[in-house]
């Protein structure tokens, strides 16, 4: 019964290292965006096991219906193509990986691809493909209901569109000037005021690609609350409030030290005069006869 049971082990860890010797395949992502138009590149790769054991390798498509793309043979190096795919297919044997050419929005779905190995073991894995059309350059209309101006921003093609308004290269805030709609194709201005005034540009997206257009408010495209002063102008007034300013605060200095200056003269004169007069009346200033010299009259 011991000999039975070895056996059974021996049976059992056998199938088991031939299970993990299996050849095995993965891909790198796990979903891919194409475009329409180009090439798909479906990377798959061996790991595990010896790429010379692959027996067959079958890709297929899961869409609403599931598709078989190829089915290459190793052992025969034969590789049995689907009408629909004619010319537009590339299989690297090497790798097991495929390229799929001039692809559509159609060929989007889950791609699986099968390994079988010369000791029929079977195995599989799957990527997810989403393939997007470009968006196209949009166009930016405007329609007028009295003070409130709406513009409308349209695109005709791009898969999964997505709409954006900047104002000036920065996200806008909205406000009780402006307010876009929820789908983001829509931006109304709710007043004519120079708040609203500036460059708008419509940016459209998906996960491949993006355009945009600009919408400028100024005055010059028929917005006249945009009037802006000239700054040359303005400058130059206020150059000129400076210069007279300084001319008039210059002249008041000057005034004001000649006027001093006169005044502290006037003061020096009338000084010079109160003491003349002072000398010549003061009491205690007489002239007295000098002793040795005659009289007057006496000679």
């Amino acid at each position: 019964m011991l000999h039975s049971w070895l056996q059974m082990m021996m049976v059992q860890l056998f199938l088991l290292a031939g299970a993990v010797q299996g050849v095995q395949v993965r891909f790198k992502d796990q979903q891919l965006h194409g475009i329409v138009g180009r090439t798909l590149q479906l990377g798959s790769e061996y790991i595990m096991g010896d790429p010379e054991d692959v027996f067959s390798v079958t890709w297929k498509v899961q869409t609403s219906k599931s598709f078989r793309i190829i089915q290459y043979s190793m052992i025969r190096h034969k590789l049995h193509l689907s009408p629909a795919y004619q010319g537009r297919v590339i299989f690297h044997k090497e790798n097991g990986s495929m390229d799929l050419l001039n692809i559509t929005v159609q060929d989007s779905g889950v791609y699986i691809v099968t390994v079988i190995d010369v000791e029929g073991t079977e195995q599989s894995a799957s990527i997810k493909v989403q393939v997007y059309e470009p968006v196209s350059r949009p166009l930016i209309v405007q329609f007028t209901n009295g003070l409130n101006v709406t513009f409308m921003c349209l695109a005709q093609k791009g898969t999964e569109r997505r709409f954006h308004w900047l104002k000036d290269g920065e996200l806008p805030v909205e406000t009780n000037v402006s307010v876009v709609s929820a789908d983001g194709r829509n931006l109304s201005l709710l007043s004519q005021s120079r708040a609203s005034c500036g460059v708008y540009t419509c940016l459209v997206t998906n996960k491949v690609s993006q355009e945009s257009v600009n919408k400028t408010i100024s005055e010059a495209n028929g917005f006249t609350y945009c009037k802006e002063e000239d700054n040359h102008k303005r400058m130059h007034m206020i150059i000129i409030m400076i210069v007279v300013l300084i001319s008039l605060l210059l002249a008041a200095g000057i005034y004001l030290s000649a006027r001093r200056k006169l005044m502290s003269q006037g003061s020096v004169s009338d000084d010079q005069r109160g003491r003349g007069q002072d000398i010549s009346q003061h009491p205690s200033i007489k002239f007295k006869q000098i002793k040795g010299f005659p009289q007057p009259g006496t000679l």
